[in-house]
């Protein structure tokens, strides 16, 4: 039996997460290897983050738990664009160092900030976005005997 492309997006639970665990295993040690903050700031900041994401995670459950599928892409968009964003300014300023950063006490302390903030916007970001694509992923819980859990939406799922 051939495999038809709608059979493989049919069953992308089953084969996706390994298949893009095996592409990133080359460079596994480089990617969880990297630096992306002054090691002025370690230990604490890491632990700060942690917990940030950590609150993120639950309060994203807690906001879009009984939402539709259609607030859950908005907000998923909206987490990766967050999370990749903040990335990238976090990754200049850390591969910039020392040698760009402003002369002036306001405008480094101002780099600093921003740079802090970015930092833990990825843990957020990452984390609220974590919680968004596995609601996508498990799709509505939805009640056929419950009018107020079918506003608009097909039962798909009866727990």
């Amino acid at each position: 039996m051939h495999a038809t492309v709608r059979s493989v997006l049919y069953n992308w639970r089953v084969w996706g997460i390994p298949a893009l665990i095996e592409l990133f295993a080359p460079w596994h040690n480089r990617i969880t290897g990297l630096s992306l903050i002054s090691n002025y700031w370690q230990p604490h900041l890491n632990l700060f983050c942690s917990a940030m994401g950590a609150l993120a995670a639950m309060f994203a459950f807690a906001m879009l738990r009984g939402q539709t599928a259609k607030v859950w892409r908005a907000w998923a968009w909206r987490l990766a664009l967050l999370f990749v964003l903040t990335f990238l300014i976090v990754l200049a300023l850390n591969f910039t160092g020392d040698r760009f950063l402003p002369s002036g006490e306001i405008l480094l302390r101002l780099t600093w900030f921003l740079w802090i903030v970015a930092y833990i916007a990825i843990f957020v970001g990452s984390s609220g976005l974590m919680v968004v694509l596995l609601l996508l992923i498990n799709g509505p819980k939805v009640n056929p005997t419950d009018p107020k859990s079918l506003s608009g939406r097909s039962p798909k799922r009866v727990e």
